[in-house]
């Protein structure tokens, strides 16, 4: 085996079973050159042990505010316009983690950009081959036209109507089916649903799962408090103040539900944290089940409350797939892919 100072671009070729011109593409970041090439090349580059020289390296397109349509820069943009903070929450943070490791596979590079609200498109990063929008919406023309400019993909949430742009997200109504299913299956009749009605995903939540009550024999309530979670401060808790309010609701019922259901995990942790004051003993007087099986705090209670996992890492490994996809396909027509959740407890 040569030493790695004496592989030539002509040993990169041979072992990769391409022409060495494909192999200076590669090096070079050429769009016209497919994923799969580049990564097959650039493993070979790596086994061998390859680094090419200065003179073999372009330093990609000149820089000027335009993209170049010809050479890739291997960066790619997750663009939000959400509070940063929530970016630091469990569900979010594992989403990040699945775009990051997805791109690290194909020899990509994320950057994280937050849009102001002010003059959004001036904070619009130049040097990347497409970006990965999570919170974007209501864009406005200007905002629009810049992103329609360059391939990208939604996350997260519900697609606008007549949207421009892929979307990968998680079907939001089969969340509420399956924990009113789950409810049932485990004998509960009278079921309360805790939540807020002021967030989209909540919102579809809700409906399905009041759906499934609506065709059972079960008792339903409904306490609606769209202040559930406090934000103040720039973290997510669950507001205990508003909590115990809803539960001294519960109290005064003819007969108290033996099983709630709560549009995220956040309420859920609240919830268990504020019934024991009252009396009430969680997983044993009643059983609480939530969303995004935020392990990492659920894991410390006992018993494990139920969750719907709505798989967040593999949304942002898809929404990589569909982006470096729609890099190279830039003609086909939009896709809306809908993860389906699953039950997870312990």
């Amino acid at each position: 085996m040569k030493n790695p100072s004496q592989v030539t671009i002509c040993d990169v070729a041979e072992s990769a079973g391409v022409a060495p011109a494909t192999v200076s593409r590669v090096i070079n970041n050429h769009a016209k050159i497919s994923t799969a090439t580049v990564i097959k090349v650039r493993k070979v580059m790596d086994s061998l042990g390859y680094i090419p020289s200065p003179v073999a390296k372009r330093q990609g397109p000149r820089a000027k505010r335009g993209r170049s349509t010809s050479y890739r820069v291997m960066q790619v943009a997750l663009i939000s316009q959400v509070n940063p903070f929530l970016l630091n929450t469990p569900i979010y943070s594992k989403v990040m983690r699945g775009i990051e490791t997805e791109l690290g596979a194909y020899y990509y590079n994320m950057i994280i950009r937050n849009l102001p609200k002010e003059n959004p498109w001036d904070a619009l990063p130049r040097k990347i081959d497409g970006a990965i929008l999570f919170g974007v919406y209501d864009e406005p023309a200007r905002l629009l036209k810049e992103l329609r400019a360059m391939p990208c993909v939604r996350i997260m949430g519900s697609p606008p109507d007549n949207d421009f742009f892929d979307h990968v997200t998680y079907n939001s109504s089969s969340v509420g089916r399956l924990a009113a299913e789950y409810l049932i299956k485990k004998g509960h009749r009278n079921i309360a649903y805790i939540g807020s009605d002021d967030r989209v995903a909540y919102v579809s939540r809700h409906v399905a799962f009041a759906n499934v009550m609506k065709t059972s024999e079960c008792v339903y309530h409904e306490l609606i408090n769209n202040n559930l979670l406090d934000e103040s401060n720039d973290m997510q808790l669950p507001n205990v103040r508003e909590i115990s309010e809803i539960i001294e609701k519960i109290k005064v019922f003819p007969e108290m539900p033996t099983a709630i259901y709560a549009p995220a995990d956040t309420i859920v942790i609240g919830l268990y944290h504020t019934l024991p004051h009252f009396g009430i003993t969680p997983g044993k007087d009643i059983e609480i089940i939530g969303v995004n099986n935020d392990a990492i705090f659920l894991n410390n209670f006992k018993p494990r409350p139920a969750s719907i996992d709505i798989h967040p890492e593999k949304i942002g490994k898809e929404a990589v797939k569909r982006l470096l996809w729609r890099i190279n396909n830039p003609k086909e027509p939009l896709i809306k892919l809908e993860l389906e959740p699953e039950l997870a407890f312990s």
